[in-house]
């Protein structure tokens, strides 16, 4: 880019140069903090003029920017500036910077300490996820006994008759009693049960649901929802 263009229409500026002897030491710091952001560094030339880096490329139109754009960034620390028709070169390392925060007058702000009106919160406790190899107890939790091998077998028998009638359509296999710790059964084919942890569920002779305790061979309870 010429030096000619540098003074018209839209450049990606890196950086502008700033006269600060003709424009003036106010007018210069308020064009450097409308163009300050976190990165940006300003420079005293050795001609009086400042040198405001930014920290990235900034579109602005040449006649309207708050001073003269370069298009060139530093490079290796060193930049290049027209100056009086010619352009010069310079190690920012070696140039006076300027800090803008010296130009804010906070005299006239009231500092306070803010402090919670509460205490923090104190931090959750860590759930442990669950232990899949731990399972309840639903006999110790149902104050049940452990059920006795005979009444294991008998339940075995009767659910194997059951599944022998319903592969066969129910109309073979062994019937079970009519009458089992205390519950009758209905007639036909041999109930199906459900045991678990113990306990069985099996349907009386008038369809209710009953919940048997193998261990003790009397049902937990009596009388449960009729199905009907």
């Amino acid at each position: 880019m010429t030096t000619t263009q540098r003074f018209r229409g839209s450049v990606e500026a890196r950086a502008f140069v700033l006269a600060a002897p003709l424009i003036g030491g106010t007018e210069a710091r308020a064009r450097v903090l409308e163009l300050w952001r976190p990165g940006v560094t300003v420079h005293r030339l050795p001609t009086g003029d400042w040198l405001v880096v930014l920290p990235e490329p900034e579109t602005v139109r040449a006649e309207r920017a708050p001073g003269l754009p370069l298009a060139d960034g530093p490079r290796a620390g060193r930049i290049d500036v027209p100056q009086a028709g010619e352009v010069r070169t310079y190690d920012t390392a070696d140039l006076p910077e300027l800090d803008p925060a010296e130009w804010l007058d906070l005299s006239g702000y009231a500092r306070h300490t803010l402090a919670a009106l509460e205490p923090p919160q104190p931090p959750a406790a860590a759930l442990l996820p669950p232990d899949p190899s731990a399972s309840p107890d639903l006999r110790a939790t149902a104050g049940v006994d452990e059920a006795s091998p005979k009444a294991l077998r008998g339940l075995r028998g009767m659910a194997d008759s059951a599944g022998s009638g319903a592969h066969s359509g129910g109309t073979s296999g062994t019937r079970p009693p009519r009458e089992w710790a205390g519950v009758t059964f209905p007639s036909g084919p041999a109930p199906r049960l459900r045991v678990h942890a113990g306990l069985a569920t099996v349907h009386d002779a008038e369809g209710r649901i009953v919940v048997l305790d193998t261990a003790r061979r009397a049902p937990v309870l009596s009388t449960l929802t009729s199905l009907a």
